[in-house]
């Protein structure tokens, strides 16, 4: 699954596309769900029909409610986030949640989170890595424990630790 706005320059969808294309007659099998919409929504869907792999091999889902997200995220086998530059990345923190591993790029974010015992990082716009980490997920992804990855994001991006980080910030605050 990718769960992103459609904004190509930002989130190099169109890598994914042409992986999933590179991997089309290896792995028949695969699917990519991608869930979102935004300003290149129809020229993605158009590289898309171009590769010939729109409805086969690449569904596009449209913008969902968060609840329809989870479902979709815990249908899935694993994240792709390969993004060229986040601050955080949410989602990959809710697919941790679902107990999936997750693919992403060393764009900013996804360094404090991912490690090798919860996905794979790979360098930006290296549409070669992104490949192989595709690739290699789809042999290992049922080697990550799904308990382990959600008890991870709950320790790590849960309420309670929130919570805690606000209220150590606020108490320095006011100790100033």
């Amino acid at each position: 699954a990718m769960v992103a706005d459609l904004v190509d320059d930002i989130k190099n969808i169109s890598a994914v596309l042409r992986c999933m294309k590179r991997l089309e007659s290896s792995h028949p099998e695969v699917q990519l769900r991608l869930i979102g919409g935004g300003r290149d929504e129809q020229q993605l869907k158009v590289l898309a029909t171009e590769l010939k792999i729109l409805d086969r091999t690449v569904f596009f889902e449209g913008r969902k409610e968060n609840r329809d997200v989870y479902r979709l995220l815990n249908g899935a086998d694993f994240l792709v986030m390969n993004s060229r530059f986040e601050t955080f990345s949410l989602i990959c923190a809710e697919a941790l949640s679902c107990g999936k591993p997750v693919i992403a790029t060393r764009c900013g974010g996804p360094e404090e989170i991912i490690t090798p015992s919860t996905g794979m990082l790979i360098p930006v716009n290296d549409d070669d890595a992104l490949l192989k980490a595709i690739e290699k997920m789809l042999f290992t992804y049922r080697e990550y424990d799904p308990a382990a990855l959600k008890s991870y994001a709950a320790a790590n991006f849960g309420f309670k630790k929130a919570a805690g980080e606000f209220d150590a910030l606020y108490r320095t605050i006011l100790r100033k």
